[in-house]
């Protein structure tokens, strides 16, 4: 546990210009600590000794990936709980259009690092709209392997992780996720082994522990809405 320094961008200087001659404006770095805890998540995984001899591939790597991918998904839920815990809601939205409203309405500042974050659901709702004709909108574009949603990456979970408040509506968050969450990793993954363990059994026995922490940062950004199930046609 202890504390991490983030920076106060609310309470920094204001940048004046500089005339030839006078001397620059000195500066502060104004940060508020935000105290953070790690938390220490572990696996074991016994093998049998034939299960590593006969492997035709490290079979202790793959134990090792696995409980990556493992704690990618623990992390990744943390980082949900967060935005949606900081968010603020927008009322009286109706449909994907408020989503980039908000997105416009964003500070120049955090602009550029903003994400859309939407549930599977959510997700369907934007690649099935279409126009008054019957044409898609294609609302959804593809670049370089990701997804764009008005020109921010889009972020899609599953529903059961990002249920809406009301049910029966769609759920969108707008955030930028590096300045609203903070990570602080302690010697992130530990791979222990042991024969010993599993003596009785001829297995072997690996103790693999991560230890990291996610925090809030500066949330002012993350805006939730929420608008009402309608039939998927655009103007």
């Amino acid at each position: 546990s202890g504390t991490i320094p983030v920076v106060d961008l609310d309470g920094q200087n204001e940048l004046l210009d500089v005339v030839e001659g006078d001397a620059i404006v000195e500066g502060a770095l104004v940060t508020t600590d935000i105290p953070f805890k790690v938390s220490k998540v572990g696996l074991l995984q016994e093998l049998t000794s034939e299960t590593i001899d006969d492997a035709e591939v490290e079979i202790e790597g793959l134990v090792q990936k696995n409980f990556t991918n493992i704690s990618v998904a623990n992390k990744n839920a943390r980082i949900l709980n967060i935005i949606k815990t900081k968010a603020t809601s927008i009322t009286g939205a109706t449909s994907y259009e408020d989503v980039c409203k908000a997105i416009d309405s964003a500070l120049p500042s955090v602009k550029l690092g903003l994400v859309t974050i939407t549930n599977v659901t959510g997700y369907c709702y934007l690649k099935a709209l279409k126009d008054t004709t019957g044409r898609k909108l294609d609302l959804i574009t593809l670049v370089n392997g990701v997804e764009y949603f008005y020109g921010k990456p889009l972020v899609v979970v599953e529903d059961a992780m990002l249920a809406p408040t009301t049910a029966g509506k769609f759920v969108f968050y707008v955030a930028n996720t590096i300045e609203a969450v903070k990570f602080c990793n302690r010697k992130e993954i530990t791979v222990a082994r042991s024969t010993e363990a599993g003596f009785k059994t001829d297995s072997v026995v690996l103790r693999i522990l991560g230890r990291f922490g996610v925090v809030a940062g500066v949330t002012r950004s993350v805006k939730k809405i929420e608008f009402p199930v309608v039939a998927v046609v655009a103007a």
